[in-house]
């Protein structure tokens, strides 16, 4: 007997310590508490409701679990306790709230478990005793689920009864009890519920045999039926759009059941879930099927394949609800516009995933300002692995140039936990991070890396390489001609497309507007019907502008192409072109490039225009434009239109406000009134008039005046003339009347011949004084 008892002690120490210890993670979010549980080979459950929450028995009793750290993560709120049971390997949750417990794989023998706040419900119970590890749902006709209900003994009248007594004779099996359960919280996705557990898989070979699955080998076709859970239901029940998100009026936010991609996947594997999904595109009379062709489209999406989608779609004319969100989608995952979705005003700013989209469909740079910045950080987490390395770099370029650096981080994050190694998507984001900041040592070094050592991703890096050497002012010629060399071999691609309008940008910024024009010709052959305004063409032009190419500029101008050019222009090289040719004395071509704004009533628009009137000789209409403007350029217009209407005084008054002395001087002495030449002139102006006596000179000022002025007219210090017989200068103060002398009156005549010319010589220094009118 002790023999006995030692041999078990032995056994049972044995068997303890090959116990596999299971990683148990845990982590908090808005709706629910999840605890991941990572076991080290495959493992089934079942789950039932307990007294104070729910119960999970595992089909293995050879695991131990860590619960030490649990509650690091999450608070007590849904889950007050947690606790683990051996040797019948029952783990037990204590649920103090109204709440549900959803149980699903999220990775090779990992399994989540989310305890949810309880949804509204709409006569649709949840309860049941019994799990599987598996979700197995029919996929296809109808008679789908009458082949699996004749396999299983289970009617699908009888799933969906909910007054029949399973506590009479009439008892459900455990795996009628999966059935109604799986069926009843799918339905609910589709009614709108938020579906984040991840994607229903099926694996019926590998399901423990106690947990009455059929035998035998199941066909792939039949298999891939039972792998799209929620197109069953799709067909039956098409999700409605949900427009009554916060994105205002005229704005389209699609529900979260419409755009939730991560229930569009079967399998990680893209082989798998593409032939899978390929699988009864046509029937026996080659006629397609609208719901096969609908998964296949969505697995392609799913998976980052933009074009495959969009071939598939345009193949298979079919009725497909969505057919115009997945071919925008098709486009937005290769980095093109997408036309007709995601791109009206406000749907950035919608609560779910429409806000995601909406800012992917944006070209990098260009976000809106209203973006709802809550639901583009959850829904690009819950994106499939391959759209988040996809999209994300395109998204962390937008959010770092609208100003949101911390979003972009957190995108940033979530990229790199995608991958488990450094990848190329990843460097270029910490590149575009350190670019946005000014770092364009770390910017560069970076793209660098990316363009030598990743053939798929250089003319992306190249592109980005190209943009950094222009911002930083370091272009070189030596690296256009190798991204030259590099652009003909993605072609007409987006990519190709990119980098090209980066040559053509960065030659122009060089200053070598042949090879970019030569580049322009190539790009706009590649990529035809470019939309209005082009921004690679107007920055081309807006380059010629600021280095002065124009000659060039002319030739542009007067080519026979020059109306559909123009058009071409954005606002700002708009601005400028009109600029500079009221410049080059064209006022009719600059009052046409005006004319194309439309009602833009923006300051440096109606200085322009106020411009433009003073050149055409409408100072009235100049005012108009610019009447309550007191900027110093509009000071200075508002002069010149009260000087063209001969209001002198206030054209004065304005030139001196806007610092222009020399103007404000010149409609002084036009107007003739000595207080306001004394007023608005220059300080030599009120000296001349103290010394010619038309302003009184009083006190030691007075005095600095006088010999300032006596030196501004004689060219040296001291007296202009003096009198011997009076001792008193010939020009201020000289005595009259029986005073006057033949002598000194000789004198005053040769000062005042010597002063005449000084002062026209002063006048009349560039041509246009007032001067002219003394004459």
């Amino acid at each position: 007997m002790r023999t006995f008892l030692i041999s078990a002690i032995l056994a049972l120490a044995a068997s303890a310590g090959h116990a596999e210890t299971v990683r148990v993670l845990s982590g908090e979010h808005e709706t629910f508490s999840r605890i991941v549980l990572v076991f080290g080979s495959a493992i089934g459950w079942k789950e039932s409701r307990s007294r104070d929450g729910y119960e999970i028995a595992f089909d293995r009793s050879d695991i131990a679990l860590d619960l030490s750290r649990v509650f690091e993560k999450i608070p007590r709120t849904r889950i007050s306790d947690i606790a683990f049971g051996t040797p019948d390997g029952v783990l037990a949750l204590t649920v103090p709230c109204d709440c549900d417990l959803d149980i699903f794989e999220v990775g090779k023998n990992t399994i989540a478990l989310d305890v949810r706040d309880r949804a509204p419900r709409t006569g649709v119970g949840l309860s049941s005793d019994v799990r599987e590890p598996t979700l197995a749902f029919p996929f296809g006709a109808p008679e789908a689920f009458e082949t699996r209900a004749e396999a299983t003994g289970i009617l699908l009248g009888h799933a969906l009864d909910k007054s029949r007594n399973r506590s009479s004779g009439d008892v459900a099996t455990a795996e009628d009890a999966v059935r109604v359960r799986d069926m009843e919280r799918a339905l609910l996705e589709q009614l709108g519920r938020a579906a984040t557990q991840g994607v229903a898989r099926i694996d019926r070979d590998a399901a423990p045999a106690d947990f009455g699955m059929p035998d035998g080998d199941v066909s792939g076709g039949e298999s891939s039926r039972h792998i799209q859970t929620r197109t069953v239901f799709d067909s039956v029940l098409q999700p409605a759009k949900d427009s009554s998100g916060s994105g205002g009026a005229g704005t389209k936010c699609y529900g979260e059941e419409v755009l939730d991609l991560s229930q569009w996947l079967s399998t990680d594997d893209p082989a798998e879930a593409i032939a899978l999904a390929r699988v009864g595109l046509t029937s026996e009379l080659d006629k397609p099927d609208a719901r096969q062709v609908e998964n296949l489209v969505r697995t392609y999406l799913a998976f980052g394949f933009g074009a495959e989608a969009k071939a598939v779609l345009t193949e298979f004319d079919v009725a497909i609800k969505e057919r115009s969100l997945y071919l925008a989608m098709a486009l937005i995952v290769d980095g093109l516009d997408p036309e007709t979705e995601f791109g009206r005003s406000g749907e950035a700013s919608c609560d779910g995933p429409t806000a995601l989209w909406a800012l992917a469909a944006r070209a990098p740079g260009s976000g809106p300002d209203d973006i709802n910045l809550t639901s583009v950080r959850s829904w690009f987490v819950r994106l499939p692995p391959a759209l988040r390395i996809q999209l994300g770099p395109r998204l962390v370029e937008t959010l770092l140039a609208t100003g949101h650096s911390s979003d972009a981080r957190a995108i940033r994050d979530a990229i790199a936990r995608t991958t488990s190694a450094p990848s190329t998507a990843l460097m270029m984001v910490d590149a575009q991070e350190a670019l946005e900041s000014g770092d364009y040592d770390t910017a560069l070094a970076t793209f660098s890396e990316v363009v030598a050592d990743s053939e798929s991703d250089a003319p992306e890096a190249m592109a980005k390489l190209l943009r950094g050497m222009r911002l930083g002012g370091r272009v070189s010629a030596e690296t256009i001609l190798d991204a030259e060399a590099l652009a003909f071999e993605p072609g007409g691609t987006p990519a190709g497309q990119s980098l090209f309008e980066e040559i053509v940008l960065s030659w122009a910024a060089a200053g070598d507007f042949d090879s970019s024009w030569r580049n322009w010709d190539e790009l706009t052959r590649q990529s035809p019907g470019r939309k209005s305004p082009d921004s690679v063409f107007s920055g081309m032009f807006l380059e010629m502008i600021r280095q002065g190419a124009d000659g060039k500029i002319l030739r542009i101008l007067n080519s026979d192409h020059s109306e559909p050019l123009t058009e071409s222009l954005n606002r700002e090289t708009r601005l400028a072109l009109a600029e500079w040719l009221l410049d080059a004395g064209q006022p009719v071509r600059a009052r046409d490039i005006l004319a194309s704004l439309g009602s833009d009533n923006a300051l440096a628009v109606r200085r322009l225009r106020a411009r433009l009137a003073l050149e055409l000789g409408q100072p009235a209409f100049a005012l108009s434009h610019i009447a309550a403007e007191d900027d110093p350029q509009s000071l200075s217009l508002r002069g010149e239109a009260l000087s063209a209407l001969g209001d002198h005084a206030a054209a004065a008054d304005l030139f001196a406000r806007a610092g222009q002395s020399e103007d404000s001087a010149r409609e002084a002495w036009l107007l003739g009134d000595v207080e306001v030449v004394s007023a608005f002139g220059r300080p030599e102006d009120g000296a001349f008039l103290r010394l010619i006596g038309a302003l009184p000179a009083t006190g030691d000022a007075a005095s600095d005046d006088t010999a300032d002025g006596q030196q501004l007219l004689s060219g040296v210090p001291g007296p202009v003339q003096e009198s011997s017989a009076t001792g008193v200068s010939g020009v201020v103060g000289a005595p009259l009347g029986d005073a006057l002398t033949l002598d000194s009156s000789r004198n005053l005549i040769e000062a005042s011949r010597t002063a005449r010319a000084a002062i026209l010589n002063l006048l009349n220094t560039d041509g246009d004084g007032p001067g002219r009118v003394l004459e």
